[in-house]
């Protein structure tokens, strides 16, 4: 009377048993068609149905061959192959259930499950319009025959297959598409999982929110995402292009909480990854692994709160700011960390889409030995990438062992390799400017100093020199902290110089020594040509010349442990013995006597051959050793091997 508005039976079937002292055993059967009928209150009724239903010992079945239900949003929905069933019908408000089977629209689909008594859309805070597409489902309701009836008394349960599905609210400010996707529903809650695309972003996961009266609606994202270059564009995490290559995954969780962006978390071993820093001088290939751990919120732009690095020898935590537009504003790391190079706080700033962002390196420590300033110029082993500025305000810039350049300043031009100007103190100590250059892959310096002789002392080169103005170039040559280097330093002058003194003895120049102990011995001009490394300087030709003597020097020198080796001519009274030259080295006198010098600076041992005073200039490297260069790890290239064993001036 009350749900039934029309319906035409046919093939009416009834039976009746009746036994003494029984109820009586009832069967009813009979086709129908062009049924209508409410089949849950406050739910849209079914139309146009047919099938068949029976009534057995109290037990009513009613199942659909065709009908639909037509819902409030997204058209009708084909219930054929769904049945309804009363298990005993002598039961007032006794239970009911149904076993679904539809297809239709997704929007239709939970448009439906959105109606009435059910109301899981709403419970969830989700529209009905979550996502386009079809959705094939099969299920089981179970509820009362009552008015009023609650959500609470519906329990359901039902699974079904998403096709052809596109949805811009699964995941926020992104558009989730799939071939076909696995649904799933109960009252604890609603998932979707199986492989689809966000963007041009392979993904892999399940989609879930909670029902009941304790949800707030929340939904989560779990499983995996394609990590490459596709997907810094597609979430505009703001990475310079080039910065991804290769593919590999990354585990993500998304927590969407209703009206709000979702806040994510992703975590990778980085296999299959290439990652690039060309500002750093370092990358991680794609048959590496590591570890990266992101974190932030989506939105226009995202907002990465937290980004954790560990592969390859780098160690950088930090977050990231972008830009209205997905471009990078600002990315600062509390601390970087590359092999035992660099340690120190770092900030990127942006410039704006395709262009490298400015660097800015404060405190902390960079270990030339080990590494170059010359970042990833053209010059850097085929990488065209315009660079970056970078500007560079470090604790300690660390040339070798026992030179360092604190409070070291720099604002390099990285378009082409690293150049520009620089500002520290040698040691601590006196202040020096220069010049950074590339050159090949590398940088070379220029450093300059207006107090040569506390450059050299605060260096450990010469503890008690004095006044000057000083000129050093430094080229980088084959091998990590490897430079050729040549020095000149105008009107310096010694005092109380150890090594000198020693030397200045053992050729009993007593006028030379008094002048050492007092006002020091003035020379106007010191020259050197040398190799350094982390551990060694190889003098491969020194002078230093003035009015009261000349000297010539050749050797090696060990920075760690401060031992020397030397070798050379000191020719006395250098105005005036000076005019032999010609046919002499650079501070070597017509008259002049080799000498040797081995062991600690402080004290080292000094031996003349007193024979080669009588040698004239020109013979004098009969009584030398070989000067260096000839090999090993100091050893100089061919072909200056070739220019130094030619001797003098034209063949140094």
């Amino acid at each position: 009377d009350k749900n039934v508005t029309r319906a035409d039976l046919s093939n009416l079937q009834f039976a009746a048993r009746f036994r003494p002292d029984h109820d009586p055993d009832v069967f009813l059967g009979f086709d129908y068609e062009n049924l209508d009928t409410v089949f849950i209150r406050d739910v849209p009724p079914i139309e146009a149905a047919a099938g068949h239903a029976s009534l057995i010992d109290s037990r009513f079945v009613i199942t659909t061959d065709r009908g639909h239900v037509t819902a409030a949003q997204g058209g009708r929905i084909d219930i054929s192959g769904t049945s309804f069933m009363i298990p005993d019908v002598n039961i007032d408000r006794g239970p009911a259930g149904a076993r679904l089977k539809t297809d239709s629209t997704i929007t239709a689909a939970l448009s439906l499950l959105d109606e009435g008594p059910f109301g899981f859309m709403t419970k969830a805070n989700l529209p009905v319009t979550l996502a386009d597409g079809r959705a094939q489902m099969s299920g089981q309701l179970d509820f009362l025959l009552k008015n009023d009836l609650s959500p609470d008394e519906v329990a359901f349960s039902v699974n079904g297959r998403l096709s052809d599905l596109r949805s811009e609210t699964l995941v926020p400010g992104r558009v989730l598409a799939a071939s076909g996707l696995d649904l799933h529903g109960d009252n604890a809650g609603i998932s979707v999982s199986g492989e689809g695309r966000i963007g041009g972003v392979p993904v892999e996961g399940q989609w879930r929110t909670a029902l009941g009266e304790e949800s707030d609606g929340t939904g989560r994202v779990t499983g995996s995402v394609e990590l490459s270059e596709r997907f810094a564009d597609e979430f505009r995490i703001g990475l310079p292009p080039g910065s991804l290559s290769g593919a590999g995954r990354a585990n993500i969780e998304i927590t969407l909480p209703p009206g709000e962006p979702g806040r994510f978390e992703m975590r990778s071993d980085l296999s299959g990854v290439g990652l690039s820093v060309p500002q750093l001088s370092w990358a991680l290939g794609t048959q590496a692994t590591g570890d990266l751990q992101v974190a932030g919120t989506l939105g226009e732009p995202p907002k990465i709160d937290s980004i954790t690095l560990d592969a390859a020898g780098l160690e950088a935590r930090g977050a990231v700011t972008l830009n209205d537009d997905g471009t990078l504003s600002r990315a600062v790391f509390s601390r970087v960390r590359l092999g035992t190079w660099l340690d120190a706080p770092v900030e990127l700033q942006g410039r704006g889409a395709g262009r490298a962002p400015q660097v800015l390196v404060s405190g902390g420590m960079v270990d030339l030995r080990q590494t170059s300033l010359a970042g990833d110029g053209s010059g850097g082993g085929g990488a065209n990438r315009e660079g970056g500025p970078v500007s560079l305000a470090l604790d300690r810039l660390i040339i070798s062992d026992g030179i360092v350049l604190r409070d070291f300043r720099a604002d390099l031009d990285m378009s082409g390799g690293a150049s520009g100007s620089f500002t520290g103190q040698v040691n601590g100590g006196p202040q020096v400017t220069g010049r950074v250059a590339p050159k090949d892959g590398r940088s070379a310096f220029q450093i300059r100093s207006q107090d040569a002789g506390a450059v050299l002392a605060a260096a450990g080169m010469l503890r008690q020199a004095r006044d000057g103005e000083m000129n050093l170039v430094l080229v980088p040559v084959s091998g990590a902290g490897r430079y050729e280097g040549s020095l000149e330093v105008k009107n310096v002058r010694l005092t109380d110089a150890p090594a000198l003194a020693a030397l200045l003895n053992t050729v009993s120049v007593v006028g030379l020594l008094d002048q050492l102990s007092g006002e020091g011995i003035h020379f106007s001009e010191v020259t050197s040509r040398f190799l350094l490394t982390p551990r060694r300087v190889t003098l491969m030709s020194g002078s230093a010349v003035g009015a009261s003597m000349g000297v010539s020097m050749e050797g090696y020198y060990d920075l760690e442990s401060t031992m020397m080796d030397m070798q050379g001519v000191v020719s006395p009274f250098y105005l005036v013995n000076s005019a032999g030259g010609l046919f002499t080295r650079r501070g070597e006198g017509l008259v002049g006597m080799t000498y040797t010098m081995r062991g600690p600076v402080a004290q080292p041992s000094v031996s003349v051959n007193p024979l080669s005073v009588f040698t004239p200039g020109m013979f004098r490297n009969l009584f030398r050793r070989p000067p260096p260069g000839g090999g090993g790890s100091d050893g100089l290239a061919p072909e200056r091997q070739r220019q130094q064993r030619g001797g003098g001036e034209a063949g140094q």
